[in-house]
């Protein structure tokens, strides 16, 4: 897997609102990614390649990043600062996975790739680790995947949106990529959204160490009722809008249908289908 850093994402936040965020592009910013770290000599753009170990790389890439975080705001030179380092085919799973349940879920696996699945190394994390998510990760992962969507959604179901501007430039930019998350949505679309309930009992993949192979890949979910969208009357750019649904993890449901769905679209544009609550 190549291990060459090419994309940072910087955010400041202040009491919980974002307020300065930039980007940086090795393509455009070869100066920073060519910078050397002041102790170890390595430049930037190669830390992940002579740094095998994820956290390790994080905290050698934070060591850098630091100081262009005070040259570029220095009016935040002695805030926190945290790194979130991943493959980019980890990122990018989670921005295709339409169940917001499933998302978290790839969090965990994500984070307890090596603890967990015994793999060589996690697919992302946190440098540092704040102790409340260090202990949360130890949970299981039906326990954490419940817990954290209570915390977000008050575990209701929803199909995550992707911005339909993103998806016209990526199509326009890089079209292999753009048909590759096409196919992405439609197979999940196509195959039905499990349940809450039926992500909480999935069968995560089995890997075996020793022997270097999977013995069992993918996820295995329990058999029961899915959501197709064409029986909830939605188009497929419609599905890809975020929908809200009142399902979750303790829902007894034996078909999903339009009935289930309080809202469609994001933000501003979201439409919602039910009368507000009575105060």
């Amino acid at each position: 897997m190549d291990r060459d850093l090419v994309y940072i994402f910087n955010l400041h936040v202040e009491e919980n609102l974002p307020v300065d965020y930039w980007f940086l592009l090795k393509s455009e910013e070869p100066e920073i990614f060519n910078r050397r770290h002041l102790k170890l000599g390595i430049r930037l753009r190669d830390i992940g390649k002579k740094i095998k170990d994820n956290v390790e790389a994080a905290r050698r890439i934070k060591d850098i990043l630091i100081d262009v975080r005070n040259e570029k705001t220095p009016q935040w030179a002695h805030s926190a600062y945290y790194i979130c380092i991943f493959f980019m085919i980890g990122g990018l799973n989670m921005m295709l996975e339409l169940s917001n349940w499933n998302v978290l879920g790839q969090v965990w696996d994500g984070v307890n790739a090596a603890p967990r699945y015994r793999l060589p190394d996690c697919v992302y994390n946190y440098e540092p680790l704040p102790p409340i998510l260090n202990m949360m990760f130890q949970l299981d992962r039906p326990i954490w995947i419940e817990r954290l969507t209570k915390a977000l959604m008050e575990n209701y179901l929803y199909l995550n949106y992707f911005e339909k501007e993103i998806l016209k430039s990526i199509k326009t930019r890089n079209y292999e990529v753009y048909d590759y998350n096409m196919r992405f949505y439609s197979y999940q679309l196509e195959k039905g959204i499990p349940l809450p309930s039926q992500t909480l009992q999935c069968k995560t993949p089995i890997y075996d160490k020793a022997t270097g192979t999977w013995k069992r890949m993918g996820f295995e979910y329990p058999e029961g009722p899915r959501i197709y969208y064409r029986d909830l009357g939605l188009t497929f750019e419609e599905a890809l809008s975020g929908v809200l649904f009142d399902i979750t993890h303790k829902s007894k449901i034996e078909k999903v249908t339009r009935e289930n769905i309080i809202s469609l679209g994001h933000g501003l544009n979201t439409r919602y289908l039910r009368p507000e609550p009575e105060p």
